[in-house]
């Protein structure tokens, strides 16, 4: 799957998978994260998910004092 993002702020994205529904803090696994890669300062990761798993998507400015709108794509 590949996630992008779109904004009007430098965006940052995060994969993580969630083993443990009922101790997220405590099974979060992160997989993944990207600033830039879909060019403008919007962020875009791909990554292979596995069936019966729990993913987590996590969008932020890089800066945490930006905010704004957004889009997230999501493409196989």
């Amino acid at each position: 799957m590949t996630f992008t993002v779109s904004s009007a702020f430098d965006s940052f994205l995060v994969l993580i998978r969630i083993d443990d529904l009922s101790d997220i803090p405590g099974s979060a696994v992160l997989l993944a994260s990207d600033d830039d890669s879909a060019g403008n300062l919007d962020a875009q990761l791909s990554y292979t998910l596995e069936p019966d798993t729990e993913y987590l998507i996590l969008i932020s400015g890089l800066d945490d004092t930006e905010t704004g709108s957004y889009s997230l794509a999501i493409t196989r």
